[in-house]
Order: C-alpha cells, then structure tokens, then sequence
C-alpha cells in the first residue's frame, strides 16, 4: 500500500447467462498479477496483488447465495443485486466495481504473498498469517486447523520475542497470532505468552543493523546452468538452449527462481533421436517428494500457434527435475518448452507469441512487487525508538529495494510495447494491461504509507531447513 494510488476499480459489467451464473468483469488489467480468492460456497474474488481491497473480476455460481460476496464487499445491496437481476433472465448491466473489507483485503493479501512471493519464506510464519486471516473473515475452524499446525512455531516466535530477538513489527504480529489463537480455543501457554508479549522489548539496534545490512533475496543457482545427464554434453548432433519459466503455470517457490531475467529451464535437443531434454533445479528447501513436485509436467508447443507438440511427467532426482519429449521432427528454434502443474488446464498454457509476452511481464511485475514488499518489511523491520543510525540504514535498504522494483517495472513495460498486437483483443490486453503497469510505477516513487503493514512471513527469515 503506497501514497497516491486512487484504488477504485470504476464500472464494468455484470452478466447473468441462461443457467444464472452471475459475473462482474471490468476491463481494467492486474498489474502485477491475478489473485484469486473464495469468498463463500460458489463466491469468487479476483483482485491484484498490488491492491488487495479493488475487485477486479468475480463470479457467483447458479446455485450459490451471493450474500458472502455482498459481505466481503461491505455492501448486501450487491447480493440484492445479484437476486434481483437473476430473476429477470439473461441480462448485463453496467455496475460500479466493488471493493472489499479490510479484513477481506488483509485475507488477499496474506493470498498474494503467499502465491507470488519468489524468494524463500519460513512456511511457519506464514500459516500465522493465515490462521490471522482465516479468522478475520470468520472462518474459525480453517483458522483453528492452520493453528493446530503452527502451534509449537507460535510459542517459539513469542519467546524469540520475548528474549529481544525480533522488531517491534513482529512483536505486534506475534502478539495479535497469539490473542487470536486464544480466541480459537488455544490456551495455557500461548494465553501467558499474549501476556508477556504486551510488555516485550524491541531487537537491539546493533542487531537491526546488521539485519538490514544483509536484507535482500536469497539467490539460487538457476536451473538453466544444470548440465543434464540424459544428453552427452558432447554429442555432435546436440542442440542446448535454455526457457524462462510461465511463473503462472507453476507453484510459488517450487522450481529454483533467481530473477526475471535469468532462465530457469535447460533446453537440449538430440537431432539423431529426435528428444528433447529439459531440465531444472527445485528450490533450497523443496521436499523432492513432495505433491508440489511429483506433478510438474513438461510440454513442448509450437511457437508461432502455441499448439501443444508434446507433454511428459517430470522426473525428480536430488534437487532437479528433468523431462524427456519427443520433438516430432520440429527444430528447436520452432518450439517453445516449459514446465506446468498438473492442475493447470493445458488450454491456458501460453505458448504463442502474445502469450509468451504476458508471461514474460508476469516475471518482471511480479518481481517488481516483490522488491516494494522488500522495501516495506526493511522499514517495518526497524523498532520506532532506533537510533538514527538504524533509520538511516533501514532507509538505504529501502531506496535500493524500490529502485530494482522501479526497473523491474520498466522493462516489463517495454516488454508490453513490444508486443504483437495482431487481433483486436490481444491490442486491448496490451494497452490496458501497459495502463495498469504504468500507474503501478508512479506508485513506486512513493514512500510507504502509515498503514502498510506487512506479514509476519516478510519480515521472518526462513530458517536454513526451511523453504
């Protein structure tokens, strides 16, 4: 949340078909990326995660009561409006976009970081933020299932709390997981803990130093410089190239992510055999056998049509993943290869040019996005009685965040105008997309806001076993 973004999303669409399915669409583009979140049983939500209240799209299933999306919006005259427009037939009006409640927001945005976050994020703290979530929204028995499991890690961020370890920032989202969890039925220790954290002591500012001296993503090695072992790396007849991953096809922090720029997939193609071998490095951390991992796909698809060649299981072996595709007599210049979860709709793949393009803003906004993330959590990083020293610190960290986020979104601009606009939908997508894209770096050149709160999860280190 920055200064000076004017966060109404403005009119759009809503649509009942024959089967009373309803829908409100505008033509305003996320500008960094899509989250989706379910509001009630058949209710749908899409905002950006660069502004989580502004409702971007949703949809209301024919059998559902749309009165939890009224009550995520503030507003029961929009489920009236739903009851009433379905009962005159198939219809479109034009409506004025909605926004959601601040404790909706906070649940997108908890969905946001958790989705398109690409550095490594301590998963503990981050079921906390849910749990926190969950329970803003009312959905206490989600939120008491994610405490059950964060349990043990509440205790032991209260007591690094307590012991001076953390910033004041953490301290008071370690206080309020801790309240909330007691409201949940969780008691004994982590109700003296609520206690005892009211009156805890902030992080020395040798320490908050030395933290912001050494704030900034964790890098991985990418898995195009993997050499595969299926390939000889000396046969004459070999071809090697390297892909940038769709992050949209693929869990968060699952495959090994060391900027937009550089690729993550090895490409190589044996002419005599007519395969192609791709492969990729998971990232520090990842279970190799985990769900997450075991159901990456590769595919190969045409690079003019995006008209799939070939798909293939992935194979896991220590930290890379590797597939073998057969290349159908196509060059590998002609094709386009990358990597998809299993529960992706092979239709959505974007393996044309067009598509290729979106995909590619998608890796610059969204780091974009996460480098302003990294530039609030460095400021909220720091206890409000630091020294000047500290702030001074704290406020060179965060200009140098917010330069690579500015950068990051100008090349994802160019990107976007030098994409090929040939029908008349892919132009509107463009330049409404570029539009959002443009007003997101106007925002960038702000400081933060009072209000800007981050996520426990933003501003805890993972530690060295975790994700």
């Amino acid at each position: 949340m920055t200064i000076g973004f004017t966060d109404t999303v403005g009119d759009g669409v809503l649509s009942i078909d024959a089967t009373g399915n309803a829908s409100w669409l505008t033509v305003r583009q996320a500008a960094v990326a899509m989250v989706d979140i379910t509001v009630g049983a058949g209710c749908f939500v899409h905002v950006d995660a660069a502004h989580s209240a502004t409702v971007l799209a949703w949809e209301v299933d024919a059998a559902a009561d749309p009165e939890p999306l009224g009550f995520a919006a503030g507003d029961p005259a929009l489920a009236a409006l739903v009851r009433h427009l379905r009962e005159r037939g198939e219809t479109a009006e034009i409506v004025r976009g909605a926004r959601l409640t601040a404790q909706w927001s906070r649940f997108a945005e908890v969905a946001a970081v958790a989705r398109w976050t690409m550095r490594p994020v301590d998963r503990a703290a981050l079921l906390l933020d849910r749990a926190v979530a969950e329970a803003g929204v009312g959905h206490g028995a989600a939120a008491r299932n994610l405490f059950t499991f964060a349990e043990d890690a509440l205790i032991d961020f209260g007591r690094r709390c307590v012991d001076g370890e953390m910033s004041s920032a953490v301290i008071d989202l370690v206080r309020r997981a801790a309240i909330v969890a007691g409201s949940a039925g969780f008691t004994g220790e982590i109700d003296s803990l609520a206690r005892e954290l009211g009156a805890a002591g902030a992080i020395a500012d040798d320490r908050v130093f030395a933290g912001l001296a050494e704030w900034n993503y964790a890098v991985q090695e990418a898995g195009a410089v993997a050499q595969s072992t299926e390939l000889g790396a000396g046969t004459v007849s070999l071809t090697v190239g390297s892909e940038m991953l769709d992050i949209a096809a693929v869990p968060p922090r699952i495959v090994a992510w060391a900027g937009a720029d550089v690729p993550e997939l090895l490409i190589e193609h044996d002419l005599d055999t007519d395969r192609i071998v791709l492969t990729a490095l998971l990232s520090d951390g990842v279970d190799p056998d985990s769900a997450e991992a075991r159901r990456l796909l590769a595919y190969a698809a045409n690079k003019d049509s995006g008209a799939l060649v070939a798909t293939a299981p992935t194979r896991v072996a220590g930290r890379s993943i590797s597939a073998n595709l057969p290349a159908r007599g196509h060059d590998i210049d002609d094709l386009h290869c990358g990597v998809f979860d299993a529960k992706v709709d092979v239709e959505s793949l974007r393996g044309d040019p067009a598509g290729r393009c979106l995909a590619e803003v998608d890796r610059y906004t969204v780091e974009a996005w996460n480098w302003q993330r990294a530039a609030l959590a460095a400021w909220n990083a720091v206890p409000d009685n630091a020294s000047a020293e500290v702030w001074a610190a704290a406020r060179v960290v965060f200009d140098d965040c917010l330069i690579d986020a500015r950068k990051a979104a100008r090349i994802a601009l160019r990107k976007l105008a030098d994409g090929v606009a040939d029908t008349a939908p892919i132009e509107l997508l463009l330049r409404t997309r570029s539009e959002a894209v443009t007003a997101f770096l106007d925002e960038l050149a702000m400081v933060p806001a009072a209000q800007a709160r981050p996520l426990l999860s933003e501003l805890v280190p993972p530690e060295p076993d975790d994700e």
